[in-house]
Formats: structure tokens, C-alpha cells, sequence
């Protein structure tokens, strides 16, 4: 059996997953960025995220699956949102991945205490970190715009790094 900082610097894929699309961002270790991407597809349409879910496991073939868990007061607690998160366990158990769960206080903590006090902020330290998401990074957003579908990449980037964080210190 691998130690636990062995299972950390494997192949990891983390998944941000929403209503209405999935994105991903994967690592071979912490420092090697393989690659990212957003696919869109709503909950309802099961058979679309299951087919897109497993392309993208089948393609990386990750040890480790990160997921966001997500409170119930949380506004990322939505039904669609739920039915993704399912699909995202159902699949990584198929595939025989190891499933690690990271809060999302985890990774606000871990990103404050470097600076980073807003998503756009960390989305320059991983930018910074990964010169390959340079660029997928959006123009800041103003107050009455909505999130740009990348932000979702940065998100799951940002849940690998805090993954790392905590399981082999900064």
C-alpha cells in the first residue's frame, strides 16, 4: 500500500462540477500540469455527463479525484449541481479512482494565507504557479457580470493545489 504522501504525487484530476458543466484541471504531481478544459452539459441530460465524464477519466486516468464537498448551505448546493456530484463519485468508483474531498473553507483558508482573498486573485497565483492556464484566465469581472465558464478551470485547479497542500504542507 502507497503511503499517503505517495498517493498525493500521483496522477490527480480535480473536478469542479456544476449544473451545467464540468471542469477539470490535471496533474501528474503537484509541480507538472497536464492538462484542463470546461465541458458543458446540463444535469438533465444524464447520458451526455456520463459519456463526458468517463472521456475525460479514460483520457487522464487519474489515482486521486478531488471534489469540492459542498455544505448544505452552500449556494454551489444546488439539485443539478447534486446530480452532477453523484455522477462524478458513480464514475471515479468505476474507474477504480480514489475519491478525496476537499472544503471549500479549505481552500479559502489555504488561499488567503497567500494574499489571495478573492477567486480572480488566486486565479493569478495558480496562473503564476502554471504558466499554461495564463491563457484560459478571464478579464476581472465586474459586479454585474456573470462568472466566466474558465473561472470553473481555476476552481479546480485551486482544489489540486489545496489537495497538495494538505496532504504534503505548502
Amino acid at each position: 500500500m502507497k503511503s499517503s504522501s505517495a498517493q498525493a504525487l500521483g496522477r490527480f484530476l480535480a473536478i469542479d462540477v456544476r449544473a451545467y458543466q464540468i471542469a477539470y484541471a490535471a496533474f501528474e504531481t503537484p509541480q507538472r500540469f497536464l492538462e484542463c478544459g470546461v465541458t458543458q452539459c446540463k444535469s438533465s441530460n444524464v447520458v451526455l455527463a456520463r459519456m463526458r465524464l468517463a472521456r475525460i477519466l479514460r483520457r487522464v486516468r487519474p489515482d486521486n479525484l478531488i471534489l469540492r464537498r459542498v455544505s448544505a448551505s452552500s449556494s454551489r448546493n444546488t439539485r443539478g449541481a447534486r446530480k452532477m456530484y453523484r455522477l462524478s463519485l458513480l464514475h471515479a468508483r468505476r474507474f477504480g479512482v480514489r475519491i478525496r474531498l476537499i472544503g471549500e473553507t479549505q481552500i479559502r483558508d489555504h488561499f488567503c494565507g497567500q494574499g489571495a482573498d478573492t477567486k480572480y486573485q488566486a486565479a493569478l497565483l495558480l496562473t503564476k504557479r502554471f504558466p499554461q492556464l495564463d491563457w484560459k484566465l478571464p478579464p476581472p469581472r465586474k459586479p454585474w457580470q456573470r462568472e466566466h465558464p474558465n473561472m470553473a478551470i481555476f476552481d479546480a485547479a485551486a482544489l489540486a493545489v489545496t489537495y497538495h497542500a494538505s496532504t504534503n504542507g505548502p
